[in-house]
Formats: structure tokens, sequence, C-alpha cells
């Protein structure tokens, strides 16, 4: 046990550390944002920046019978308890420009139903009524005055807002000046926050979509499955932050919308899980019974107290996506290096803009150009985009080397298969080869063989014996013999010359000489199909000693490389051994010898000849 906790040791403190310096950067990153410049609107070209406003109290038909001066941005909770919505009223002044060609009045940043008046007319329809109302949380506005409604020297512009239990009032500054400048600035503010989170909506819906088909195709070990319910997750919270419209039940969509921030996190997590390899597996059981507590915790406050605790789950939320962020930076080298190349910034930049914004909303307004939780998904697409697109990339490379290898393989097997297609067609000749040669040794012998058989015996029997012609046949039948031995064993010299002396042993006989055969080594030449010409040299050399020297011993002595035949007898004389047909003889051995490649030496005295054939 103490041994396991060793062992798990080093990987606790690895992730303690990891969790520390994500938290370090992620403090960084916040503080950074905080230090932005704040939102410029209406500054740098002429327009009045109104900073300073009355909180009206109304009292019979003055509606701002009683006041006291605040400071914008200024904001303030609607209360749980009071179980219905909260309202506000601002009175601010201003007096315009004479030079001013036409006057606009931009509203940068308030929360959440807008009611507007100028000098007593209505600027926006009355929504500020009891039932739904329309939410402009996330809206800039931009109003052209109609000089009509504009007098001379002060004039009164009243903002009441409206918004639900448990959510914020709050009011920005409100700049009036010359009208096509703000309406710029209108458009760049509608853009930073309004347009990015209907992009993000427009986008996690088609997310939706492909995920949706991509987890049907892809393998499960990929986490794909985790994909589509991040994407619902983003879809509802960012339609909830950028659609002005009606929202049927407010304190339940608000608290989904705010739930699922926590559930798109929570299934981010698990794709990491699933898809980066070698990612820490361990901490999913306590961060189910955290979520399990905090169901609790939120069910017990809702019910019975009728709190509003969803600060608690934004925290959760933050510990969820610190730890999950930390184990990036947590796994083997080198591998684990693009990892944290492709997830740790855009996934750290995506919760550095969560945790702002969260801490936006807890802390107070802050006047920043644009809503940072409004980016956080756009990195989150940008991320899983990433990760998917260099997977890609990657399947494709080892696609292209086992695509390499394979034809490699095939390349060699092809090679294989040729060497195996010519040795089956060199087998298959040979095949041919060897039943072509039984047939002629067949046809030999039971032909010509028996034809010279039948003759040889006639001769013998019929009375009128010619030696020459009973030689001649005799010549003839071991000729024959040594032909249908050859056609037999033409790739075994050993064995060729061992049936050589079986068939030359009865015309030694005849001439009263005999064999000597001294073997020190098995013959066997370069060329194996040459064993055939070989053998009727020696056979050549054997003849011409029984037939022209006289000779009693005919001496045969083999080697590896050599072949010799000596005899006693007295030797050759001049012209002697010729033969009596062109290729026969002396000649003929010699020129089988030069047609072989072989080494043919002929020594010949009054004691003997000398044969020696070798390679």
């Amino acid at each position: 046990m103490s041994r396991t906790l060793r062992q798990a040791e080093p990987g606790q403190r690895a992730v303690l550390r990891a969790l520390g310096l994500t938290v370090l950067l992620i403090a960084v990153a916040v503080a950074g944002l905080a230090l932005l410049p704040s939102s410029g609107a209406g500054r740098g070209h002429g327009a009045l920046h109104l900073d300073r406003a009355l909180i009206c109290l109304p009292v019979g038909d003055d509606p701002c019978a009683r006041s006291a001066p605040v400071s914008l941005p200024h904001d303030r909770r609607v209360p749980e308890q009071g179980g219905g919505p909260g309202r506000i009223h601002y009175r601010l002044s201003f007096t315009p420009d004479p030079d001013w060609d036409d006057t606009g009045l931009l509203l940068d940043r308030f929360g959440d139903t807008l009611f507007l008046t100028l000098n007593g007319q209505a600027l926006t329809p009355r929504r500020d009524g009891e039932g739904p109302r329309w939410h402009d949380r996330n809206r800039p506005s931009f109003f052209l005055l109609s000089p009509a409604l504009l007098q001379e020297g002060e004039n009164w512009l009243d903002v009441t807002l409206t918004a639900d239990p448990g959510t914020w009032l709050h009011l920005y500054p409100v700049d009036v000046g010359e009208a096509r400048p703000l309406y710029l600035d209108w458009l760049k503010a509608f853009v930073y926050r309004n347009g990015f989170a209907r992009m993000a909506w427009a986008v996690a819906l088609l997310q939706l979509a492909i995920f949706a088909m991509l987890s049907r195709a892809a393998p499960r070990e990929l986490g794909t499955r985790w994909l589509p319910p991040v994407m619902a997750s983003v879809a509802v919270y960012t339609w909830y932050w950028s659609a002005p419209n009606l929202v049927p039940v407010p304190q339940v969509t608000r608290v989904l919308a705010e739930l699922c921030v926590q559930a798109s996190v929570y299934f981010l997590y698990r794709f990491l899980r699933a898809f980066v390899k070698d990612y820490p597996q361990s901490g999913l059981a306590a961060i189910h019974g955290l979520l399990l507590a905090e169901a609790l915790v939120l069910a017990l406050a809702w019910l019975l107290f009728s709190l509003d605790l969803l600060f608690l789950s934004h925290a959760i939320t933050v510990v969820i996506a610190l730890y999950g962020l930390a184990l990036l930076l947590v796994g083997p080298e080198p591998w684990y290096r693009g990892v944290r190349l492709k997830f740790f910034p855009l996934f750290g930049a995506a919760l550095v803009c969560g945790v702002a914004q969260w801490l936006i909303r807890l802390l107070g307004p802050v006047s920043l150009a644009g809503d940072p939780g409004s980016v956080a998904p756009l990195l989150i697409f940008a991320a899983i985009a990433w990760a998917f697109f260099d997977r890609m990339i990657q399947l494709q490379r080892q696609t292209d080397r086992l695509n390499a290898t394979l034809r490699q393989q095939v390349d060699e097997k092809s090679r294989e298969l040729e060497e195996t297609y010519r040795e089956l067609a060199r087998h298959a000749e040979a095949r041919v080869l060897r039943e072509e040669r039984q047939r002629i040794m067949q046809d030999l012998h039971d032909g010509l063989g028996g034809q010279l058989v039948n003759t040889l015996a006639y001769v013998e029997t019929s009375g009128h014996e010619d030696p020459v012609l009973v030689a001649a046949l005799e010549t003839a039948l071991v000729d024959m013999g040594m032909m249908i031995d050859g056609l037999q064993n033409q790739d075994d010299l050993s064995l060729m010359l061992a049936m050589l002396r079986g068939r030359l042993e009865p015309m030694l006989e005849r001439h009263h000489a005999r064999f000597e055969w001294q073997v020190e080594g098995r013959p066997e030449l370069r060329d194996r199909s040459a064993s055939v010409s070989a053998l009727r040299i020696v056979q050549e050399a054997i003849t011409n000693a029984v037939k022209h020297s006289g000779a009693d011993v005919i001496r045969v002595e083999t080697t590896a490389r050599s072949v010799t035949v000596s005899d006693d007898g007295r030797g050759l004389a001049a012209g002697q051994g010729q033969g009596t047909r062109r290729g026969l003889g002396l000649p003929g051995m010699r020129r089988r010898a030069e047609e072989l490649g072989l080494d043919l030496v002929i020594d010949s005295s009054g004691a003997g000849t000398r044969i020696h054939l070798f390679w």
C-alpha cells in the first residue's frame, strides 16, 4: 500500500504543480484583460459623455420628485425575495451643441429591459410593465434624435430599466453627439458583443449538426460522442445572451442558461479525456461527487430558502475548467508537447474570457469594449477544429507512410512472385526435359538398343563371326548405354563416372586390362550441365588407352576439381588416337575441353599416357 502511494505521489505533485501554474496564468491573463482600454464610445469626436445621473423616486405625477446623484456605470441586483421584477429610473441632462448636424444618442451598455423618454416624449415602446419583457442586456442601442424633440438649453433624458429577480440592473455612461460617429461606435459595439454572441450561437448549431453526424461515424475512442452535448449547451447559453426576444419563463430560462455553461465545461472535459492520448484519467469520481453536492445545495436553496446560489455553480464550473486545463500540462514528452500547443492556449484563453465575464458580473460593471464571455465559445470551436484538423493531418501522414510501406511490400512480393514464376517455369521446363529425356532413353533402349543386341546375337550365332563387327557392335552398345546414363544423370559427374566404369568393365576384360580407381574427392563442375561433355572426354581417354596402348592397367584419379586418366601402355605414336571420325580422338577431346572452358593436359611417353582434365 505504501509503495502504491509512493508511486502515485509524483503524479499528484505534477497535477498540483500544473494546477498552480494554470491558476497563476489565468489570474495574470484576467488581470491583463482588466487593463485593456475601456469602451470609448463617443470619445474623440466631440460627443458628450454623460457619466453622472440621478436615481429618481416618483412622488405623485413627478417621476423624479426625489433623487440621489450616482456615477455611471452603476448597477443594482434585483433581490430574489421580492418575487416580482425590479425597476430603476435614471435621469440625465445634457445641452446639445448647435453645430451638430444630426444629434445621436448611444446607450453602450444597459440591462435589462429599456424604456427611454426625452423631455417627456417616449423614444421606445413602453416595455417596463408586468409580464414578459424584451431582454436587451447584451445589445447597445442607438437613437437618432429628432430636432422636434430637442429644446434649447438643458434637455432631460429619462432611462427606466426593468429586470427579473436575481438579475442585475445596470447603466453605463451615455453618449450624445454627432450622429454619424456615434452610429459607427454603435456598429462596433454591436459586433463586439451581440454580433460575437450571435455568431457563436450560429456556429454552435452548425457544429451540433456536424458533431452529431461525426459521433456516429468516428470511433468511440476519439470521444466525439461528448461533442454534441458540448455544442448543445453552448447553443443554449449563447442564444440566451444574443437573442433580445421575449423569454417565456425568465427564471427557468436564466437558470438553464447558467447551468449550460457548467455542462459545456464538463462535457468538454470528458472529450479531452477520450481524445487526448495519455490524458490523466484520475479525478472523474471527485468531479461527479462535486456536481452531486452542488445539485443538492442548489435544490435546497431554491426550494426551501428561495436563494439564488448560481454563483456557486459558476465557482464549481471554474474549478472543473481549471482542473481539466491543468491536466493538459501533465503528460509524457515529446508527443504531449504538441497537445499543449494545440489545446492549452485556446482553451486557456476561453477560460480567461469566461472567468473575466463571471468576475464582471460578480464584482460590478467594467467598461470593456466587448463582453469576454461571448468570445469564449468561438475559442472553444477553434480549439476543437484545430484538434480534429491536426488529427486529420496526422492520420493522412500515417496513411501516406502505410501506403509507402504497402507499396514497398507489394513491390517486394511482386519480385518474389516473379522469381517464383520463373522458378516454376524452370521446374516446368526441367520436368518437360526430363520427360523428353525419358522418352529418348526409352526409345534408344527399346529401339536402337534392341536392334544392336539382336544384331550382335545374330553375328555371334551365325557361324560367321567377324571380330571387327562384334567390337563395333559392342562399342555401339557401350556408347548407347553412356548416352542413356548421361541423359538420366547429366548433372552428377561422379555418378556418371561410376556408371561409366560399369559399362567399360566388359571391354577391359576382353582386352585383358583392368581398372584402378583412386577417389580423393567428388568432382563437381561449376556448370553442372557440362558433366556429359566432360564424361565424353574421360570415355574417349579410356577407350584410346584400351584400344591403342596395349595397357594392362588403366588408372582413374578424381579430386574435387580434376579427373586424370593414365595407363601403363606404350604411349602415343605420331598421329595415333586421331580416330576415324571427325570430332573423335585427341582433337575432339581438346575441342570439347575448350568449349567447356576446361583445361586439358596430355602427357605421353614409352611408359604410358596421362590425360589430366581440370578446372
